[in-house]
């Protein structure tokens, strides 16, 4: 019999009466010791040997008759999985059987969950929420037993931040940050001084400090899990300056590119310089003015950061000729102040006459008179104003 089972056994007689009834070993409970029936849900589960026995009369011995009942408490199969709520990343659920409960045959729905025989869930690959079924088969006259339990399981949060850096200072405008994890975080950057925006996570470099940081993504635990975190590290370089020293090395006019204050290294940086009317040195980070202009040059560092300059260069002669030998073999046959950015040119003969002008002179004379006569060999003195007010004088010598 089940302990749970209705009604409560009574003796049947193949031969003979009641007499008085009893049990062992202990444990068994009549409802009537003189009619047998037997108290089931009073008694605990157990093999019981019954007897009915007639006490000795009318010259008769005892009579004992005995027999063998079984009585099988109930399954319990109840249980759990404590909250119910688990992240895939945290290795296994194991159930917690309640009421004397035991497991039975597990089974799992919808199909995906890795469940053994004991009710242990693998969380890993999981996600979603399944309805767990203990099965206990029906056993010693007790019926079969089928509880459940639900158990949800959220995949926990991933991904990764990044940024297209490092940056210059001189970046202006914002940078976006690429995002893998889902939406709905804060950023944040440690230590102070970068200009970012906590819901987006765009920097804006030209107005942070130079420095190395490190950019946290942070959000909310989902449930079950774990708080998620990812970070990234930007490095903002700083500014740097350009500062220029100018002037005549030899017959050449020399434009030099300096860090200012230190704020570069030249020996690891590049130099681009423009437009291209000057000559090379042997340092990259000085050319020879060849016209006179305004010129620019551009510094990149060993960042890859960049800084310009422009550099006027109007007067650049270092040197004026001392005679022209205006013979048309290609050589010294013109007074050339191409570099001087003259604004008119006066010759006068050695008497202080008049012989030669022009305006916006470069290289016109060979040695000509204003009506185009050849000149005699001889010295000639020059004015020569140029355009920033400045004026030279001096002489040179026609030499035929």
């Amino acid at each position: 019999y089940c302990k749970n089972d209705l009604p409560n056994p009574t003796p049947s007689f193949t031969t003979g009466t009641a007499g008085s009834f009893s049990a062992t070993p202990a444990g068994l409970v009549f409802v009537d010791t003189a009619t047998g029936e037997i108290n089931l849900s009073l008694s605990n589960a157990g093999v019981y040997t019954v007897s009915n026995t007639f006490a000795a009369s009318g010259g008769c011995d005892d009579v004992i008759e005995v027999f063998t009942i079984t009585i099988t408490a109930p399954a319990v199969g109840t249980f759990n999985y404590g909250t119910g709520i688990y992240c895939s990343d945290g290795g296994t659920a194991t159930p917690t059987f309640t009421g004397g409960g035991t497991a039975g045959i597990f089974t799992v729905s919808p199909l995906g969950l890795t469940i053994d025989a004991n009710g242990v869930i693998t969380l890993a690959g999981a996600e979603g929420t399944y309805t767990v079924t203990n099965t206990i088969a029906a056993a010693g006259g007790c019926t079969g037993v089928t509880e459940t339990a639900t158990i949800t399981i959220t995949a926990p949060l991933s991904g990764s931040i990044s940024y297209a850096g490092p940056f210059c200072k001189s970046v202006e405008g914002s940078q976006s940050v690429s995002n893998t994890a889902v939406a709905g975080g804060v950023y944040s950057a440690t230590p102070s001084g970068l200009t970012i925006d906590a819901a987006t996570g765009t920097i804006t470099p030209n107005s942070s400090t130079a420095g190395i940081y490190t950019v946290s993504y942070d959000l909310p635990a989902p449930v079950g899990c774990d708080a998620f975190t990812t970070s990234t590290s930007v490095t903002i370089f700083p500014d740097f300056f350009i500062t220029s020293e100018v002037g005549c090395e030899g017959n050449n006019y020399v434009l030099h590119a300096l860090p200012a204050s230190a704020s570069f290294d030249p020996l690891t940086s590049t130099f681009s310089w423009s437009p291209s009317t000057f000559s090379a040195t042997d340092s990259p980070d000085a050319v020879i003015a060849n016209s006179p202009g305004t010129y620019t040059v551009t510094v990149t560092s060993a960042d890859g950061c960049t800084a310009s300059l422009d550099i006027p260069a109007f007067d650049i002669s270092c040197a004026i000729q001392k005679g022209i030998s205006p013979n048309n073999d290609g050589k010294n046959d013109f007074f050339d102040l191409t570099v001087l950015n003259v604004k008119h040119l006066t010759i006068f003969n050695r008497y202080g006459t008049e012989v030669y002008q022009l305006g916006n002179y470069k290289n016109e004379w060979s040695g000509q008179s204003n009506s185009g006569e050849e000149l005699p060999d001889a010295t000639y003195f020059y004015v020569i104003e140029k355009m920033d007010g400045k004026q030279d004088t001096g002489w040179i010598y026609i030499n035929r």
